[in-house]
C-alpha cells in the first residue's frame, strides 16, 4: 500500500510551489516533504525532506502502483500530477495561493477516467520535525485543527477523516469528473480560525496571478518555456524587493551512490 512507503526521494524528485512568502517542495509520489511557516525564515511543519516521514509530510496518491507524471500548468506554478493506475487515472493538483490573508496551501485530487482508491496521510511535525500539534476537529466538522505553541493549521476537505499514529488519515475513492479538495490554511494560535476558502476559486485566481506576471515578458522565440519558467521560479522566492532566500530547504544533500 502506498501509505506505508517511508522511502525518501532525492532532490531531483522534488517540484516546488510557492507565493513569494514561503514555498514548498512536492515529490513524484504526491507527498509534500518540506514546507516552513508563516515564511521562508520560519520553522518546518513537513521537513520529511531532510528525515523521514516522521519528521513530517502530506502524501495524497493511488492505494494502488501507479505511473506518474506531471508538469506546470501553463506558465504558472501550480503543479499538476497524474497517477495512472490499472483502474483509472486522477490528478493532483497543488499549489500556494499568492496575495492570500493567510498562507493557504490547496491540493485537488480530481478524477480523470475510470474509478482510483486514494489515500491520504497529515503527518503534521512543527520545529523541523520535532513538535507534535494538539489536533481537535473544527465545529462544523469540516475539517481539523493542528495548534502548536504559536502556530495554528487548518486542514478542511469533504473527505473523511480519522485520527491513526499521531497522524491525520483518509481513504476515499475518487471517480471521472469529480474533484475533491484538500485546503490547509495557517495562522497565529492566538487569532480566529482562518475561513473557508474556495478551492476552484483559488485556482483560478492563482493562475490568473501567474498568467499576469509571466504576461509581462516580451521574449518569443525558440526558448520561450524554459524563458518563462525562469523568472516564475525565481518571483516565488521574491519576498520583497530587499529579500530573497538563496533555497527553499535549510541544506540538502544528494545521497552518495
Amino acid at each position: 500500500m502506498f501509505m506505508t512507503n517511508t522511502q525518501t526521494s532525492n532532490v531531483g524528485d522534488y517540484a516546488m510551489i510557492g507565493d513569494r512568502v514561503t514555498a514548498a517542495m512536492v515529490d513524484r509520489r504526491g507527498s509534500i516533504d518540506w514546507l516552513c511557516l508563516p515564511r521562508f525564515d520560519g520553522g518546518a511543519c513537513f521537513a520529511a525532506m531532510l528525515g523521514t516521514p516522521d519528521n513530517g509530510r502530506w502524501l495524497i496518491a493511488p492505494t494502488a502502483e501507479a505511473r506518474v507524471t506531471r508538469n506546470y500548468r501553463g506558465d504558472s506554478m501550480v503543479l499538476e500530477t497524474v497517477f495512472e493506475t490499472d483502474s483509472g487515472s486522477v490528478a493532483l493538483i497543488d499549489f500556494l495561493v499568492p496575495e492570500s490573508e493567510t498562507i493557504t496551501l490547496v491540493r485537488l485530487v480530481q478524477g480523470r477516467r475510470g474509478r482510483v482508491a486514494m489515500a491520504m496521510e497529515f503527518c503534521l511535525r512543527f520545529d523541523y520535525g520535532m513538535s507534535v500539534p494538539w489536533v481537535t476537529r473544527l465545529g462544523d466538522h469540516s475539517g481539523i485543527c493542528a495548534i502548536a505553541g504559536p502556530d495554528m493549521v487548518v486542514l478542511r476537505t469533504a473527505a473523511s477523516l480519522h485520527g491513526q499514529d499521531l497522524r491525520t488519515v483518509s481513504e476515499f475513492p475518487v471517480v471521472a469528473g469529480q474533484t475533491i479538495p484538500f485546503v490547509m490554511s495557517h495562522a497565529a494560535s492566538h487569532k480566529p480560525v482562518p475561513p473557508a476558502v474556495d478551492a476552484l476559486a483559488a485556482l483560478a485566481a492563482t493562475e490568473a496571478y501567474w498568467a499576469e506576471f509571466i504576461g509581462r515578458c516580451s521574449y518569443k522565440g525558440r526558448w520561450t518555456a524554459a524563458v518563462h519558467r525562469s523568472p516564475a521560479a525565481h518571483q516565488c522566492k521574491v519576498v520583497d524587493v530587499r529579500s530573497r532566500p538563496d533555497g527553499v530547504t535549510t541544506s540538502t544533500t544528494e545521497p552518495t551512490r
